[in-house]
């Protein structure tokens, strides 16, 4: 009772007092409150920032892992900002430098690209070579418009194979160029001698050897030409084939009774021996003709008098194999895979006698290639050549080709395979199944399609190709026979 009276007589000015303080202390609690709320609110704002940034970065990353170029950032000091794996393991390199200094005095010294960027310029382009293989560096300064730069980023790519195509490219040319003009010389010399002497003052046997020659320089640029057609076909797979399901056993018999006249008016002994029984391929019949008449022709060209050409044809495993043999000049095992090039000749002046453009190999080898095969050559000089052609077989490019449908792959390029879908869509028609892409198939009807291509597990295929080729090479090497063929395989 007393305490209350207490409170009622306190002064005015006490009680105002009290109040202030009160009224202060919850104006204070009321603004740490808000005070916390919005710090918490501006917390949560930059760590959203920040997550996004760094999911912003990850991605960054990521995209750079996929490129098929190298690329370093260095950042306004000069610290490495990021690289990609990829940079590393083309400049071979344990971990990129982490300052732009280092990088360039270890690759940029010789190029120029370390001088350039010294004078300032915000651009420069310099090639190095690191192994086997030659890159060209790109470095540029990143900025905002008006703003000074920020960071310098450096473009790694790998140009061997370009360099290797355009080297190949002025190859081309130039023995395009010198093909062509040494059958022009000569009809050019032949038809001014005939025109300088005078068809009357020149007796009828010489004129006629005269036409004879013009008209088989005009036959070797006709040739050279249609090959040339043929070749830039089969590199822009612009080639319209006709494939079908081909008898190996049956077409390489008519290419040998083919041959046989060209056999026998050099006394040689053309044979074919089956090892094996063989399954079909899918090929094209004139590209076949193509690849196998030309190495015959080839070994009966380079075989002496009386010599022998023999042809097997086996299987093994899912492909079947196609040798082609002779016991003629051969050729050196340092020029056994460069007679698969373009108008290469090991012997320029040799081979010309024999005829040809000097592209025959080079276009069977990318017809084989065509046809999902290899093309192959062991040889022994003075002992003998052989050939060797590989093509898989209709059922195991059929199921192959299943499989890769099943696991997404794309094959709308390739024009075999695309071949093969028309040829498997008709025979899914002969089965009532009507379907304009084998990826529409269901997995019964895949089944179904695919049941005569299995796999036969109980059959077992193995080569029988002893003694083709009898002399070995070590043996050659160790006896001492070192001597080079008189004319190489035209090509």
């Amino acid at each position: 009772m007393s305490s209350a009276i207490y409170v009622l007589n306190m002064h005015p000015l006490l009680v105002f007092f009290f109040g202030i303080i009160i009224g202060g202390a919850l104006f204070v609690a009321l603004a740490a409150f808000f005070m916390s709320k919005k710090l918490k609110a501006q917390e949560e704002k930059v760590n959203k920032i920040s997550k996004q940034f760094q999911q912003s970065r990850l991605q960054v990353e990521s995209l750079m892992e996929d490129l098929d170029i190298g690329v370093i950032v260095y950042g306004k000091d000069g610290r490495l900002v990021m690289a990609n794996k990829l940079v590393s393991q083309m400049l071979k390199l344990d971990e990129v430098p982490d300052h732009i200094n280092i990088f360039l005095s270890q690759f940029g010294e010789a190029n120029g690209l370390k001088a350039s960027a010294l004078l300032g310029n915000g651009y420069s382009e310099a090639q190095i070579t690191v192994g086997t293989k030659t890159f060209e560096l790109h470095m540029k300064d990143s900025g905002l418009e008006g703003h000074n730069r920020f960071a310098t980023m450096i473009i790694v790519r790998d140009i061997t194979t370009k360099l290797e195509e355009d080297k190949q490219r002025k190859d081309f040319v130039a023995n395009v160029s010198h093909e062509l003009r040494t059958p022009l010389t000569i009809i050019r010399t032949y038809t001014e001698s005939l025109l300088e002497w005078g068809i009357d003052e020149k007796k009828p046997q010489a004129i006629k050897q005269d036409l004879q020659r013009i008209l088989e320089d005009t036959d070797r640029m006709e040739a050279l030409i249609k090959d040339l057609l043929l070749l830039s076909s089969l590199d822009s797979k612009a080639k319209t084939m006709h494939m079908e399901e081909v008898d190996m056993v049956s077409q390489m018999r008519e290419l040998v009774k083919r041959c046989q006249v060209q056999a026998d008016e050099k006394g040689i002994e053309l044979s074919m021996d089956l090892l094996t029984e063989t399954d079909s391929v899918f090929a094209d019949r004139v590209s076949l003709d193509r690849i196998f008449l030309n190495i015959l022709q080839n070994a009966l060209r380079y075989t002496d008098r009386a010599g022998k050409v023999q042809v097997f044809i086996s299987m093994v495993a899912d492909d079947v194999v196609v040798k082609i043999k002779d016991n003629g000049k051969g050729i050196d095992p340092k020029y056994q895979q460069a007679i698969f090039e373009r108008f290469y000749r090991v012997d320029n002046t040799g081979s010309r006698k024999h005829g040809g453009t000097g592209l025959g190999l080079s276009i069977a080898k990318e017809l084989v290639s065509l046809h999902h095969g290899k093309i192959q050559v062991r040889s022994v000089p003075t002992v003998g050549s052989e050939f060797t052609v590989t093509l898989p077989t209709l059922a195991k490019v059929c199921r192959k080709m299943m499989l890769d449908l099943v696991q997404g792959e794309d094959f709308d390029r390739d024009p075999f395979l695309s071949e093969l879908e028309s040829y498997l869509l008709e025979q899914a028609k002969g089965l009532g199944i009507e379907k304009t892409a084998l990826a529409d198939l269901t997995r019964q009807e895949r089944e179904m399609l695919m049941k005569p291509y299995k796999e036969d597990e109980h059959v077992d295929r193995t080569e029988d190709f002893a003694g083709v080729l009898e002399v070995d090479l070590d043996e050659i090497e160790e006896s001492g026979a070192d001597e080079e063929p008189e004319d190489p395989v035209e090509t």
